[in-house]
């Protein structure tokens, strides 16, 4: 379960409304679960198991069980930019655990938006094409 869902009410199931959405992971609840979907699908693709599945294997139980839980960990953490240390104390392991939780569900999370054409171009051949784009997304913002 993900956060201290009894102890600070603080999980994604007890959130009110949209705002409270937005507030936390910067997405609506319908986007969030669309892209739990997504989620999911990437991470049975690059495990080649489920999530239940890989926790059965390690016979212990999962801070984080379920695909809800692990998105909106990382969405958590980049909307508002914690400590691995406070990470870790939200879910109740050490900062160094937090971070490998972090960094391997941030990894599907960015498939999923390579796949759907959502992440900033990050690679260049040559200069000019990196320059090519910042006129592109200059104009765009003067446009805006």
């Amino acid at each position: 379960m993900f956060f201290f869902k009894k102890a600070l009410e603080c999980h994604y199931l007890t959130i009110k409304n949209e705002r409270q959405w937005r507030a936390t992971i910067g997405l609506n609840s319908a986007k969030f679960y669309s892209l739990v979907a997504l989620f999911k699908a990437s991470y049975e693709q690059l495990y080649g198991v489920s999530l239940e599945q890989g926790a059965a294997r390690l016979g212990k139980q999962m801070k984080l069980e379920s695909y809800e839980d692990c998105l909106f960990y990382v969405l958590f953490e980049l909307k508002n930019g914690l400590t691995y240390d406070v990470l870790g104390f939200l879910i109740g392991v050490d900062s160094s655990h937090a971070r490998k939780l972090f960094e391997k569900y941030q990894k599907i999370l960015e498939i999923n938006l390579f796949k759907a054409g959502q992440l900033p171009r990050r690679n260049f051949v040559t200069l000019e094409e990196f320059r090519a784009l910042l006129e592109a997304e200059s104009e765009k913002v003067s446009l805006g």
